[in-house]
């Protein structure tokens, strides 16, 4: 365990974009009898994230300039903003409830859109449909009502950015779909409907945020692809990707997570290693650095020098540079699931709260 510091979390405000949760079905269907929800610990149905009695409500968190928790019951909760690109500036007040949304088991909230994974499979999404990140006709309005995207079905995970939204599907393709700059499909420019990230077929884990996204592959490396001004693509240079790149100094990676400016890998060996903003590989070991020596994580949400990542027994951890130093934000509660948004990170405890974990955590009242 390195030394804690107690800095201020300011920085971690810089940290715009969204998280991602999986919610892999088994071979059976996630729903049960007339479509109705099944959160279990058994190999059926949706994994439950938390099984503690107090986890009645809460299952996963998300946040961009929105913030989302999903509810058990398939119910969305939001809060921060009617909807992305509609901030209203009053932080974590005034939640409620996505209308005719009841059969969520996944949220991926960007800058301008939010969508929500449904327990068939399907993806729904709403927000500012500009580059065509919401999935639907017509483009360049703000389409307030929540939309199948068509032709996306059997998906396992989703993923927002700012002008485009991803998805895992159980074959381990991935199909993206908004600003073609930024799809993984090679192309140069305007908008585009859903379509498959080029040479991705193996994909076990998803992120996406602001303009670039990166999938854990089944043979623990990671791609990355989209925007690289700051070397968030981790292939050792700062030139844009049309289609993905491989990760330097990554292998044995089970899942990922991206920041505003990079990215971070947990292993199969429960180390995280993060990548962008001037981290670079070690010449001697030809590895990037590990998260403050930690080995037992269990999650990790933001990237490159912004991130928090969760332990066993709930504790979370979260770090603002490569110093080595890291910052426990203290809760009442064990934490289940950890998410930075725009202003911070986010923690769901296994007594069914939501809080911030600034400085101060702080109660997200109305959930």
């Amino acid at each position: 365990m390195t030394s804690t510091s107690l800095l201020p979390f300011a920085f971690l405000a810089l940290l715009a974009g969204c998280t991602t949760v999986t919610t892999e079905p088994s071979s059976s269907s996630g729903a049960g009898a007339g479509g109705a929800l099944q959160w279990t610990s058994s190999s059926s149905g949706y994994p439950d994230p938390c099984s503690d009695p107090g986890c009645s409500g809460v299952a996963r968190l998300s946040t961009g300039i929105v913030r989302c928790a999903v509810r058990k019951n398939g119910e969305a909760v939001c809060w921060g903003g009617k909807f992305p690109g509609s901030y209203d500036g009053v932080g974590d007040a005034n939640p409620y409830a996505i209308p005719d949304l009841h059969d969520a088991v996944a949220a991926a909230v960007g800058i301008t859109q939010m969508c929500f994974l449904r327990a068939s499979g399907r993806v729904a999404c709403l927000g500012n449909n500009a580059s065509g990140e919401v999935g639907s006709e017509p483009l360049g309005v703000s389409i307030e009502t929540l939309t199948d995207v068509a032709g996306v079905e059997d998906v396992v995970e989703i993923a927002a950015g700012t002008s485009f939204t991803c998805a895992r599907l159980a074959s381990g393709k991935v199909l993206c779909w908004g600003d073609g700059r930024l799809v993984g499909a090679g192309l140069d420019n305007g908008t585009s409907g859903p379509v498959a990230v080029v040479g991705l077929d193996d994909a076990l884990s998803l992120s996406a945020i602001d303009d670039h996204a990166c999938a854990a592959k089944k043979d623990g490396k990671v791609v990355c692809w989209g925007k690289n001004y700051a070397g968030q693509l981790g292939d050792g240079t700062t030139v844009d990707g049309a289609v993905h790149v491989t990760v330097r100094g990554v292998s044995g990676a089970v899942a990922v997570s991206t920041g505003w400016d990079g990215g971070c890998a947990r292993l199969i060996t429960n180390r995280v290693l993060c990548w962008g903003d001037q981290i670079s590989v070690d010449p001697k070991t030809a590895s990037l650095p590990s998260v403050g020596g930690i080995d037992d994580a269990l999650e990790v949400s933001g990237g490159g020098g912004l991130g928090c990542l969760l332990r066993p027994g709930g504790d979370v951890v979260c770090w603002q540079d490569q110093s080595g130093k890291t910052r426990h934000p203290s809760f009442q509660a064990p934490a289940f699931d950890v998410a930075i948004g725009t202003n911070g990170p986010f923690a769901a405890l296994t007594n069914g709260t939501v809080w911030s974990g600034g400085s101060t955590p702080t109660l997200v009242k109305g959930l």
